[in-house]
């Protein structure tokens, strides 16, 4: 019994020595860590490859925000010469001021949404936009226009049912033509409009029905 008690003593010995060491290396191993943080020299460093992967997913996040900020300029179709076309306040825009035109030119965008040709010399707006007068459906390709900017020209005349195929229309610039009449029903067929200049025209004859249809919509006439 004795010789089992010295043995039982021994191994409390054993796992009490056990216990001091796991204790002791649990401190030596704390203060390395203590060491290491005060001393940035000493901290695991990052794999270069890491690093690398990371600048080149920056860089095709980049890539990928420039292609989408380019999208609108490269869906427009080819812009007609003389012209200038552009995105203007989120909508579509051809721009054709002071290009000595005489005709509407040929390679509009069916998207597009503002036109402008002030200062030209157009007299003839003809069918199917190939353009001293406003023929029937003469817009007919660009159904989409919300402003039409037609202002010191050579138009003589606005007829019936001039802009029939661009119901869309909200602003409609005339201003500076040689106009001497507006027939009924000009813009009947526009019930959007919203601002309509008519002014610096020369404007001799009116007909009854030159307005008839914009009784609900149309904001602001200018006729002087």
């Amino acid at each position: 019994m004795a010789w089992n008690g010295f043995t039982v003593l021994i191994q409390q010995h054993n796992l009490q020595e056990e216990r001091s060491s796991k204790f002791s290396n649990t401190i030596t191993n704390n203060i390395k860590c203590k060491e290491a943080e005060s001393n940035p020299s000493e901290r695991p460093q990052m794999p270069t490859t890491i690093k690398i992967n990371s600048l080149y997913n920056i860089i095709k996040v980049v890539i990928v925000i420039v292609s989408l900020i380019r999208v609108p300029t490269t869906v427009m179709a080819e812009c007609p010469n003389s012209c200038e076309c552009k995105w203007k306040s989120g909508k579509e825009s051809v721009l054709c001021l002071n290009a000595n035109l005489t005709n509407i030119p040929d390679k509009l965008d069916s998207g597009t949404q503002i036109l402008d040709l002030t200062g030209n010399e157009i007299a003839v707006i003809p069918n199917d936009c190939r353009t001293r007068q406003i023929e029937p459906f003469a817009f007919r390709k660009l159904s989409n226009l919300v402003e039409l900017d037609f202002s010191y020209n050579q138009l003589t005349m606005v007829p019936s049912h001039a802009f029939d195929s661009i119901p869309e229309l909200r602003d409609i610039k005339l201003n500076g033509n040689p106009i001497t009449r507006i027939s009924n029903d000009a813009f009947s067929r526009i019930p959007q409009l919203v601002r309509l200049d008519l002014s610096d025209c020369k404007i001799q004859q009116v007909e009854p029905r030159a307005f008839f249809g914009l009784e609900a919509s149309l904001e602001w006439l200018k006729l002087d």
